[in-house]
């Protein structure tokens, strides 16, 4: 669940909506009738992200397999390949 959650951050990172949701958290306010934790977080994601749940969980499913190979990194919405430096390889063994 854990690993879904940061790949989540990391989409809404992306989507550039990170910030709009972590301010709905902080900035909520208590209502007068219970609402349980659940429904207010997909209530709270729904209107900071400007849709709602079914099309931000659609469009994460499309986005996630694009990110989940630990090869690959985002950089500006664009998976790019990791690189290990060159100096790496032409110096020997670290003393």
């Amino acid at each position: 669940m854990m690993a879904v959650a940061r790949y989540f951050t990391l989409y809404l990172q992306e989507k550039g909506q990170l910030k709009a949701v972590f301010d709905a958290y902080r900035t909520r306010k208590p209502g007068g009738a219970f609402v349980p934790a659940a429904v207010q977080a997909v209530q709270l994601v729904e209107g900071a992200a400007g849709a709602p749940i079914a099309t931000i969980e659609a469009e994460f499913r499309a986005w996630y397999p694009q990110v989940k190979d630990p090869k690959v990194r985002l950089h500006t919405g664009k998976p790019v390949e990791k690189e290990i430096p060159k100096e790496l390889f032409e110096r020997g063994p670290s003393q």
